[in-house]
C-alpha cells in the first residue's frame, strides 16, 4: 500500500467567534462557517501535542512506578505563500472596513485582541488503500503567538504562523469537503517595498517582519486543557539586508554622524512601512501595508568586507513600538 502524502489532505481554518463576532475561545462549535485557506502552498510544518508526563519513582528502585499526565499542550506552525490578508485577524485583531471611491475596500487590523482560530485538517487515507472513512482533526483554541512575513530577491512573499492549541476533536465523514479556493494570486518580491521615515529604501535584498504576540494559554484547576488566552506585550521587529550605499546605517546605530563617535543616546528614526502591492487598480487591486512607529536601530552587521567576489552588504535589525496593518482589495467583507 503506498504511503499517503499531502495530496490526500485538506487544511483550512475558521474563526472562533460568536454571532456578534466576539471571540469564542476553544468552542466546539463556532458561528463562522466560511472555510478559509491560509495561502499558496500551505503546509503545516509542525503539529505536536504533548501530555507533559511526570515520572513517579519510589525508593529502592531505579525503575519508574508510574507516568502521570499533566496539562495538555499543543503547538502548530503553518507556512504558506501570501495570497490573502485575512489571517491578520489572528495576529493583530478583527478588522474594521471602509469603502473607497474606486470600488475597493480598506480593511484595517488595529487592536489588542487577536481572534482565536479553529484549524481543520482533513485526511483521506482511502486514496492509498485504507479502508477507513476520511477524518477531520479539528484543533480548538488556536492562538497565534508569532507571525513572520519574509521575502527576498527572486522569491515569493512567504508567511509563517506559529501558535498553540488547547484541545482537539476528530470526526469521521463520508468524504472530505473540497479545499477552499485561494481567490488571490501569490505575491512576489517585486511587489514588496520597505520604507523608513517616509523614504523608500533602495537596494534591499531581503526583508523579514516578525510580530511576537507573547500570548499565554490560561489554565485552571480541574482541567488538563487551557480555558482562555492572554496576549501580553506585542513586539514587532524588522530585519533586512541591503547593498551598502553610504554610512547612514552605521551612523544611526552609533547615534552620531561620525562612525567613530559612539553617542550615549541613540534616537529612533521615525516610522517604518512594509508594503505588498500588486500594482493594479480598482477591482484588481491587492495591497497590504504594515505601518510601524519608533524604528530603533538595534544592530548592523557588515558582510563580505574584503571579498571581491561578493557585494558589500549590511544586515540591519530595527525594533518597533507599534504596528497596524491595512489591506485594500475588492472584497467587501473581511473573511
Amino acid at each position: 500500500m503506498p504511503a499517503p502524502t499531502g495530496a490526500h489532505t485538506t487544511l483550512w481554518y475558521l474563526w472562533e467567534v460568536n454571532g456578534d463576532d466576539t471571540p469564542a475561545f476553544a468552542t466546539s462549535e463556532t458561528e463562522d462557517d466560511d472555510r478559509k485557506p491560509f495561502g499558496g502552498n500551505a503546509v503545516m510544518t509542525s503539529f505536536e501535542g504533548s501530555n507533559n508526563a511526570v515520572d513517579i519513582f519510589q525508593p529502592n528502585s531505579r525503575e519508574m512506578e508510574q507516568l502521570i499526565a499533566q496539562h495538555f499542550e499543543g503547538s502548530v506552525t503553518i507556512d504558506f505563500e501570501w495570497t490573502n490578508p485575512w489571517w491578520l485577524a489572528g495576529v493583530l485583531a478583527s478588522p474594521s472596513t471602509e469603502s473607497n471611491d474606486d470600488g475597493t475596500y480598506t480593511h484595517t487590523f488595529d487592536g489588542d485582541i487577536p481572534v482565536p482560530m479553529q484549524i481543520v485538517a482533513g485526511y483521506d487515507d482511502r486514496a492509498v488503500g485504507s479502508g477507513e472513512d476520511p477524518m477531520y482533526r479539528k484543533l480548538h483554541g488556536v492562538v497565534l503567538q508569532t507571525a513572520t512575513i519574509d521575502t527576498s530577491v527572486e522569491d515569493v512573499v512567504s508567511v509563517s504562523l506559529s501558535g498553540a492549541y488547547v484541545d482537539e476533536t476528530t470526526e469521521r465523514v463520508d468524504s472530505l469537503d473540497s479545499q477552499p479556493s485561494l481567490n488571490h494570486e501569490v505575491k512576489t518580491f517585486a511587489e514588496a517595498m520597505l520604507e523608513l521615515d517616509e523614504e523608500k529604501l533602495s537596494l534591499v535584498q531581503d526583508v523579514s517582519l516578525e510580530i511576537n504576540n507573547n500570548t499565554d494559554i490560561i489554565r485552571e484547576i480541574g482541567t488538563r486543557v487551557g480555558v482562555d488566552y492572554s496576549p501580553k506585550g506585542r513586539v514587532p521587529s524588522v530585519d533586512y539586508t541591503k547593498i551598502r550605499e553610504d554610512n547612514s546605517e552605521i551612523q544611526s546605530l552609533y547615534g552620531s554622524e561620525a562612525a567613530s563617535a559612539i553617542k550615549e543616546t541613540v534616537e529612533s528614526e521615525g516610522p517604518m512601512k512594509v508594503e505588498v502591492d500588486n500594482g493594479l487598480t480598482e477591482e484588481d487591486m491587492e495591497q497590504a501595508q504594515f505601518d510601524m512607529d519608533g524604528a530603533f536601530p538595534e544592530s548592523v552587521t557588515t558582510e563580505n568586507l574584503g571579498n571581491p567576489e561578493e557585494d558589500l552588504q549590511e544586515s540591519i535589525n530595527k525594533r518597533l513600538t507599534t504596528i497596524t496593518a491595512k489591506a485594500t482589495n475588492a472584497v467587501e467583507e473581511a473573511r
